[in-house]
């Protein structure tokens, strides 16, 4: 081998060893750059954790607020339309206008809370309860729902005539009666807290 081969090989031993040196730089850079991104998006993680967790609580805290008029108990929205006074059906219609349902209450906490609510009121309210569709099964007209919990007075319901087949809160009694669903009574509204 000549001397100006031996100088060229070992040149390139310089340069591949110098290109070494900086592929093992720039393999070390990318490490601790991959490391330091690593770090980061798992701070990342974390801050996006955390307001994941206060968005959570902020929304529970929003959603335990009724809209303006209506009354909260649980987590439920209620709103007794004391100055209108329509048909069954056209309660049902008025409260689903205003992204809710005729009442339908499911225990007697409910009932009671209902019946302070209205306490200053001796009319008749119409619910979302009715057998409409099968004599003496008395349903929710929104979950379709069989009653687990009812408030008759006594006698009722008695559909007289054959034809009460929609359920009212009477006041006078605080108790509840079957009715005709063409007569026109008060009426109460239920939504879901913020629903």
């Amino acid at each position: 081998m000549s001397a100006q081969q031996l100088l060229k090989k070992k040149e390139l031993k310089s340069m591949l060893k110098g290109f070494q040196t900086e592929i093992n730089e720039l393999k070390r850079n990318v490490r601790d750059e991959n490391k330091q991104l690593r770090s980061m998006l798992k701070g990342f993680q974390t801050e996006i954790n955390e307001l994941k967790r206060k968005v959570s609580a902020t929304t529970d805290m929003v959603l335990q607020f009724c809209r303006l008029g209506w009354i909260q108990y649980g987590t439920s929205c209620y709103l007794a339309n004391s100055t209108k006074q329509k048909s069954w059906t056209s309660a049902k219609l008025e409260c689903e206008r205003y992204g809710s349902k005729l009442v339908e209450i499911e225990n007697e906490a409910e009932n009671n809370f209902l019946k302070n609510y209205l306490i200053q009121d001796k009319g008749r309210y119409w619910t979302g309860g009715n057998d409409r569709f099968r004599e003496g099964r008395w349903v929710w007209a929104s979950s379709g729902n069989v009653f687990r919990y009812s408030n008759w007075a006594d006698g009722e319901p008695n559909n007289v005539r054959y034809i009460e087949d929609c359920m009212e809160i009477y006041m006078p009694k605080r108790a509840w009666a079957d009715a005709d669903c063409q007569k026109e009574n008060k009426f109460i509204c239920e939504h879901f807290s913020r629903s």
